[in-house]
């Protein structure tokens, strides 16, 4: 199970080294990211991985987009997870009583996104003068109504309700005067003192945050108002043209002050965790293209830094989460500096990083006592490690670079043996022959460049046909497994290039994925399973991209996948009994079927409804082949198909909604049919009553939607305080 996020992490880390070279920013960051919830999450204990199915659901769920393979991993991880033992009995609750705060809530919703909607849009019939009045007289009904229901009915939780309502309107007030430049163009969204609208509308909210916190001594307003003062803080710096430097540098000094009183605000203690840990370095590894051209950027580095430790060291807990990315966070700031640095040239900024990840790795082997920061600290630095080799390789570098880069990386190999064996987690031991790969590689590619002048795909084969003879002939389980890493290694790099570079000689590869794969299934190793699974996936990747996307039969864009998908179903034929083949040959064969969708020559809307049902398809693999676990499997199939419909249901094509309405009958029959799937039920439900609603859209259109929504706001609202004044009468 672990292991199983362990290697979704990595793959996410791959995928975010080759998405950097499409620009990417976004994925990149949501990669990297997620990549270390899953390390941090598989050196969690066994008893407490229950808590973060859900959390590992959702991240999965959006990692179905950038990266399938990763998010199938951790599908299967979160079915293994065994509810811990001890659950934490829940207090009952009437079932009317949260029907009533379901509604209240769902209200208050509704209110809040008419008063937005009212205070951003023209509507012709109000001028924007009275809509700023209109917004100011509404805060006050609710004001009003707050005290009335306080003093007056003693409902609390309503009257708190409505003070967050008066509280929301005052903000849309100061929002619709800088949105309709009430007080001149200058002091509007659109004019040069926009960043004085945005202060304005943030010191507004830090006073009714505050407000509200001293009010109802609820710790979230503390929260709200903090977060407000930052950017209030932050807007008032960019109004006088000061550069992110020094703004992100003035932002951690107010997280030091406040972490050295924490004490005076111990209820800002999740809030400076997230911002010291995570927010401030995020900021300054994203904007470093523009702190680096300030003079002083390697101060607020520094400031950033020594307030993560400052708070980690601060934190008594042995296990706590800053313990764990601190270090981390550290060493990707100091490599993002140097990458950066606009005076270092290319081959001398990767050796300099190359030199830094070697000197934290013997700090990390040597110094760290924690068994779980050292492993998740190895796995970092070897990543980093391999970004660094495959970018001198894939970039305009000299190949003594190259050369230069690996010889440092092969130096943390000695590690091992200087120290006791032990230091060295299981991991590493898999992990050195990949760094002797490369040392091997970079100088075959030195004398090559000097002497002899081959293409680099010839380089490649002739490598792992030569770890393929070494895997053949060894006969330690330790050392096959260490030559078989380091051969299907080579594939996935001569696949790579084979992608973006030299597309010759593809029958060599098919055969060095199958000989993988027939070697795993003949050989009696003791995790033959993993090895063979494995094999068959590299296979499976590398029928697709000889098959499909170098087309090495030239049968062109819609016969080339055509066959792959006919090759895949053959194989699932082949291995039907054996689950774990089959199932990773059902998901895979995803790609090629993707790849037909997108050269077919039809409508848009057909196109739409292809892959929509590819998505279904996807998930009825997962149902049948991965989520074991019954509770994650409604949740997760719940999520999926939501996710699915919600993608196509406000099409405005006829033919998708019609579809839509089809899938929504079929997924509430399979919800009513079958009790493990009753959620479907509802969903199938409510996308049938959602897309009747929509494909009738044109008869909606004469009346405001705010005012659909505030009037069925408030009506939930009047209701719920008229169930609360009866359940008090019964009292």
């Amino acid at each position: 199970m672990k292991k199983l996020l362990t290697i979704a992490a990595i793959l996410n880390f791959l995928l975010a080294f080759l998405s950097q070279f499409s620009g990417s920013e976004f994925s990149v960051v949501f990669l990297v990211g997620s990549g270390l919830f899953y390390l941090l999450v598989a050196n969690e204990d066994e008893k407490e991985l229950s808590k973060f199915k859900m959390p590992l659901i959702i991240t999965a769920l959006i990692s179905l987009i950038p990266n399938i393979f990763s998010a199938v991993l951790v599908f299967v991880a979160v079915s293994k997870i065994e509810e811990s033992k001890k659950k934490k009995v829940k207090p009952k609750v009437d079932p009317e009583t949260r029907r009533i705060d379901l509604l209240l809530k769902l209200g208050v919703g509704m209110v809040f996104l008419s008063g937005m909607i009212f205070a951003t849009t023209s509507w012709e019939v109000i001028g924007d003068l009275f809509k700023v009045f209109a917004l100011i007289f509404i805060s006050i009904v609710f004001y009003g109504l707050s005290v009335f229901v306080e003093k007056k009915l003693k409902l609390n939780r309503t009257s708190e309700i409505y003070f967050n309502l008066g509280s929301a309107f005052v903000v849309f007030t100061f929002i619709a005067i800088g949105f309709f430049s009430t007080f001149g163009t200058y002091f509007s969204f659109w004019g040069r003192g926009y960043n004085l609208v945005y202060a304005m509308v943030f010191l507004v909210n830090a006073f009714l945050g505050m407000l509200s916190f001293l009010r109802y001594k609820n710790n979230g307003y503390q929260i709200w108002a903090v977060i407000a003062i930052y950017l209030l803080t932050n807007a008032l710096m960019m109004h006088f043209s000061i550069e992110l430097a020094y703004r992100l540098m003035t932002l951690t000094i107010i997280t030091i002050i406040l972490n050295y009183y924490d004490r005076v605000v111990p209820h800002l203690k999740f809030f400076l965790a997230a911002t010291s840990t995570v927010v401030l370095p995020s900021i300054y590894i994203l904007s470093i293209n523009q702190i680096i051209e300030s003079k002083y950027y390697y101060l607020v580095g520094t400031l950033i830094i020594a307030n993560m430790f400052y708070f980690s060291l601060r934190e008594k807990k042995k296990e706590h989460f800053s313990n764990l990315i601190v270090p981390i966070l550290t060493v990707l700031m100091v490599l993002t500096s140097v990458f950066n640095h606009p005076t270092l040239n290319e081959g001398v900024y990767s050796l300099v990083a190359t030199g830094i990840l070697v000197a934290a790795f013997s700090l990390s082997t040597t110094l760290i006592k924690k068994e779980a920061l050292k492993e998740a600290m190895i796995i970092f630095i070897n990543i980093g490690f391999v970004f660094i080799f495959f970018e001198t390789i894939l970039g305009d570098y000299l190949e003594i670079v190259t050369y230069a880069v690996a010889s440092l990386i092969l130096t943390t190999n000695l590690v091992g043996l200087i120290f006791n064996e032990k230091k060295i987690f299981e991991i590493e031991t898999y992990i050195q022959p990949l760094k002797v790969l490369f040392f091997v590689y970079a100088m075959y590619l030195f004398f090559d460049t000097q002497f002899f002048n081959t293409d680099m795909i010839y380089t490649i084969h002739l490598m792992y046909f030569s770890m393929f003879i070494l895997l053949v002939t060894a006969e330690s389980e330790f050392r096959i497994k260490q030559y078989f890493i380091a051969f299907i290694s080579l594939i996935v790099i001569g696949l790579l290039d084979s992608m973006v570079g030299d597309k010759t000689l593809p029958y060599l590869f098919l055969i060095a994925a199958f000989a993988g794969f027939v070697y795993s299934l003949l050989r009696n190793l003791k995790n033959k399973e993993a090895f063979t699974t494995i094999s068959y996936f590299i296979l499976l990747l590398t029928v697709f991209v000889q098959f499909v996307i170098n087309d090495m039969f030239l049968l062109g864009d819609l016969f080339a996948p055509a066959v792959a998908i006919l090759f895949y179903i053959m194989l699932a034929t082949t291995f039907r009994e054996t689950k774990n083949l089959a199932s990773l040959t059902m998901i895979t064969v995803l790609l090629p079927i993707y790849h037909l969708i997108s050269n077919l020559n039809v409508s848009n809307d057909v196109e739409v409804i292809l892959r929509s049902t590819a998505y279904l398809y996807f998930v009825i693999v997962l149902n049948i082949f991965i989520l074991k676990n019954k509770s994650s499997r409604e949740v997760i199939t719940a999520i999926l198909v939501l996710l699915i419909i919600f993608s196509v249901i406000f099409n405005p094509s006829l033919m998708i909604g019609l579809y839509v309405g089809m899938i929504g009958l079929i997924i509430m029959l399979i919800g009513f049919q079958y009790k493990e799937y009753l959620s479907l039920f509802y969903i199938g439900l409510l996308t049938l009553i959602i897309n009747i609603i929509y494909q009738l859209r044109e008869l909606w259109t004469k009346v405001p939607f705010w005012l659909y929504l505030l009037v069925i706001g408030l009506s939930l609202i009047v209701f719920v305080t008229y169930k609360e004044m009866q359940r008090i009468n019964k009292k």
